[in-house]
């Protein structure tokens, strides 16, 4: 089974986020403004790579295009 572990984040400031792909197949980390609906990153990460996104004020979704049981949430509280 492939997940993002962990699948929310709450975050509270400026924050850096690193995706690192622990598995054999190449995925790809697509990055939605939740209030738009726009998608405003996106980057692929072939096995042991890894990607790093800074996120701000906001709500996002993360997803994998390719596999939809792979997204996750990304909010912030003021």
């Amino acid at each position: 089974s492939i997940y993002y572990s962990p699948d929310s984040l709450t975050l509270s400031e400026e924050t850096k986020v690193t995706w690192i792909n622990q598995d054999p197949r190449t995925h790809t980390v697509s990055i939605k403004d939740e209030e738009t609906g726009r998608e405003i990153h996106t980057m692929i990460l072939p096995y042991r790579e890894d990607g790093e996104f800074v996120f701000n004020e906001g709500a996002f979704i993360y997803y994998d295009p390719s596999y939809p049981q792979l997204k996750g949430t990304v909010d912030f509280i003021n």
